[in-house]
């Protein structure tokens, strides 16, 4: 897909609206190269570029998951340490904190991403903070998302 396909949706000008709900990418999901997600169209200054806001949902969901799983991250705090971290310019333990009342979790308790309830509401969650309350996807978008 070329570059003007990619981003013929974006705003010609500066708008109010952050650059995750334009994209698709509720989770700010970066580019990898090594990595093409279900529903990714492209790429622009280093973020993903989805069709859908549900295959924007599905590859945050499968990127946070995948952050307990490959690094062994128990607990909120660790979890947003790998997915946010303070090297590029996150607070991540203010954003485990946010998150957790956000999602009703306890951020220092361990917490079991691979049950699809758990993900979508902590995901869900993740996703106000990073682009949003107002642009944010909703909780049923994040729950039938790993299906799309």
């Amino acid at each position: 897909m070329t570059a003007n396909a990619v981003t013929a949706h974006l705003p010609t000008r500066l708008t109010h609206e952050p650059l995750g709900h334009w994209l698709r990418n509720c989770g700010n999901v970066r580019y990898r190269a090594d990595i093409t997600w279900r529903g990714q169209v492209g790429s622009y200054h280093g973020w993903c570029v989805f069709d859908t806001v549900a295959h924007g949902a599905r590859a945050m969901m499968l990127d946070v998951r995948a952050q307990q799983a490959r690094h062994g991250a128990r607990t909120l705090y660790e979890v947003v340490a790998r997915y946010a971290p303070a090297s590029d310019g996150n607070k991540p333990v203010a954003y485990a904190d946010i998150v957790g009342r956000l999602a009703h979790v306890n951020p220092q308790s361990p917490i079991d991403l691979s049950d699809p309830e758990t993900l979508a509401v902590v995901a869900h969650a993740m996703s106000i903070h990073e682009i949003g309350g107002h642009w944010a996807p909703t909780l049923d978008t994040f729950r039938s998302a790993l299906a799309a």
